[in-house]
């Protein structure tokens, strides 16, 4: 099964969203961009962008690496 950068993108946003403890402030999210998959090396490659008031203070942290087959799990038990 092939998983679009969509929905890769969106468990990556939600994986940072969470991580960075965002569910409890208002106004803050996680952006991922420039999504790269690599299926040889089981990685995906993104650049996060965290959003950390209204004002568009923000931060860049570019090449984040995940494990492919982690994100791929996080899919399957967000569509079942």
């Amino acid at each position: 099964m092939k998983t679009s950068t969509t929905e890769i993108k969106k468990v990556i946003e939600e994986l940072e969203y969470h991580t960075n403890g965002f569910g409890r402030l208002c106004g803050t999210l996680a952006r991922a961009v420039n999504i790269r998959v690599k299926p040889r090396k089981n990685r995906v490659i993104a650049d996060i962008t965290l959003v950390t008031d209204e004002g568009g203070c923000s931060e860049r942290y570019n090449n984040c690496e995940y494990d492919l087959s982690v994100i791929k799990r996080a899919i399957k038990r967000l569509t079942s």
